[in-house]
């Protein structure tokens, strides 16, 4: 049924988005209303939670549809990798945390697998947003913004070898923002069809 079909792609828009748009908000507001290490990596973990279940809708879809890649067997793969980053990171981050205060010094090998961590999420998400121009169920400004992540992230990843504050900070709130701007974008386009199919109605009414 084609009026099941489209129901089913603008509640995965609706939700994904919604998911999106939230962690990227709670993401952005890490450390803000709890400033206590502990209390802000548990509001991290949440954020990257919310993002991470969102970003799984968004790939999947819901109720046996299609996610914004389409079938895309790789698109759907780099788009969870897109959403498990944060999660996967902030755990990583607490298991090198206990690893150096047992052993007095952050090992090495901890700092090589975080590197190649933000490398490879970085280009996963890149190739997500990639996978979803080409698939063409995105229109208008929802299908640049997964994009417009990724090279946030790409564009991150020399700051995490050399110290340059004012870029560095500015990126680290830029990542947040563009999620949220993602998520509210997708939102949007989930609604459009329906706010279309209004304004024709009033139109034919006049």
């Amino acid at each position: 049924m084609v009026l099941s079909h489209e129901r089913t792609g603008r509640a995965t828009m609706l939700c994904g988005g919604a998911g999106l748009a939230l962690g990227g908000i709670l993401w952005g507001l890490v450390g803000v209303p709890f400033t206590h290490i502990v209390s802000a990596g548990v509001w991290n973990a949440a954020a990257s939670i919310v993002i991470c279940g969102a970003a799984a809708s968004l790939a999947v879809g819901q109720r046996h549809g299609v996610g914004i890649v389409g079938r895309s067997q790789w698109g759907i793969a780099a788009l969870i990798l897109f959403g498990a980053r944060n999660l996967v990171l902030v755990v990583f981050g607490w298991i090198a945390v206990a690893t150096s205060t047992a052993t007095g010094g952050v090992s090495p090998i901890a700092a090589v697998v975080n590197s190649v961590l933000v490398i490879a999420f970085a280009l996963a998400t890149l190739a997500a947003g990639f996978v979803a121009i080409r698939a063409g169920i995105l229109h208008g400004f929802a299908r640049w913004t997964l994009f417009a992540v990724g090279c946030c992230y790409l564009l991150s990843i020399p700051f995490y070898f050399v110290s340059w504050e004012p870029v560095a900070s500015i990126l680290g709130y830029l990542g947040p923002l563009l999620v949220a701007i993602t998520g509210l974008s997708y939102v949007f386009h989930g609604r459009l069809s329906r706010i279309q199919a209004r304004a024709r109605t009033v139109n034919e009414q006049w």
